[in-house]
């Protein structure tokens, strides 16, 4: 599967309506990426696999 990109709404930290493009940009002309950073409550990497997850399973 390969995630073009990702659209929420009020999704734990992430206040408001959001958008992350994967596909365009900097990201789209990567090719391949990962996504990092510290390990805490608030960095914002499981929530972004949790509410992918989610919206999946809701076929959104």
């Amino acid at each position: 599967m390969k995630i073009l990109s990702l659209s929420g709404e009020n999704l734990a930290s992430l206040t408001g309506q959001f958008t992350i493009d994967f596909a365009g940009g900097a990201l789209g002309a990567a090719g391949l990426f990962a996504i990092t950073g510290n390990t805490r409550a608030d960095g914002g990497k499981s929530t972004r696999d949790i509410g992918s997850v989610w919206m999946e399973a809701c076929g959104v």
